[in-house]
C-alpha cells in the first residue's frame, strides 16, 4: 500500500505554473494589444503578468498546502495514504477546504472561510465507486464518489485521476486485509 504523504517542499512550484502563465498571458496579452493596438507590446506584457500571476498563484496553493497539512486531523491508527486541496460541492455552493485518504476512511475539513463550513468522513467499506468527473461539464478536475447508499459527492481536486486510483487501491487493500 502507498502510504506516502504527498505535501510540497518549500520552494517546489506547482507542475501547473507554465499552463497557466500562458492561459493567463495570452488572454491579457490579446485584451492589451486590442487596447494598445500594438500586438507585440500588449503580448509581451501579457505574457510578463502572466508569468508573475502564475508564480504567485502556485506559491500561494504550495503555501496553503503545506499549511493544511500541518494542520490535519488526529486518525489514530490509520495511515495517510493521499492528501490535497479539495472543494466539495454542497448544494450550489463549493466549499474549499482540504481532503484526506486514509487506509480506512475519505475525509474532508473545509477551511474556516466558507459559508458553509463542515466536516464530512466516510468509511471507504461505504464507498461504492470513485470516478474522475468534468467539473462544469468541461474541465477535467472532478472526483465523484458514489456510496454504498446511492448518495453522491462530488470534489475539485488536484489529478483527479491519481486520486481514483489511491481510492480503488485503498478498497482493494482493506477488504484484502
Amino acid at each position: 500500500m502507498n502510504t506516502t504523504l504527498e505535501t510540497p517542499q518549500a520552494g517546489s512550484p506547482s507542475k501547473s505554473w507554465l499552463p497557466m502563465a500562458l492561459i493567463y498571458g495570452l488572454n491579457f496579452g490579446l485584451f492589451l494589444s486590442v487596447l494598445t493596438r500594438s500586438l507585440a507590446v500588449g503580448f509581451s506584457i501579457g505574457l510578463a503578468v502572466g508569468c508573475l500571476f502564475a508564480a504567485f498563484m502556485s506559491e500561494f496553493v504550495r503555501s496553503q498546502t503545506c499549511k493544511f497539512a500541518a494542520s490535519q486531523p488526529d486518525f489514530g491508527a490509520e495511515t495517510i495514504v493521499h492528501t490535497g486541496p479539495a472543494n466539495h460541492f454542497k448544494r450550489l455552493d463549493s466549499v474549499g477546504g482540504h481532503l484526506w485518504l486514509t487506509s480506512g476512511q475519505l475525509r474532508f475539513r473545509s477551511h474556516k472561510l466558507n459559508l458553509q463550513n463542515h466536516e464530512w468522513t466516510v468509511s471507504l467499506a461505504d464507498v461504492a465507486s470513485a470516478q474522475t468527473a468534468k467539473t462544469l461539464g468541461i474541465i477535467p478536475n472532478g472526483l465523484r464518489i458514489r456510496l454504498a447508499s446511492g448518495e453522491e459527492h462530488r470534489f475539485v481536486v488536484n489529478d483527479p485521476d491519481h486520486w481514483v486510483q489511491a481510492i480503488t487501491q485503498a478498497r482493494q487493500d482493506q477488504t484484502s486485509a
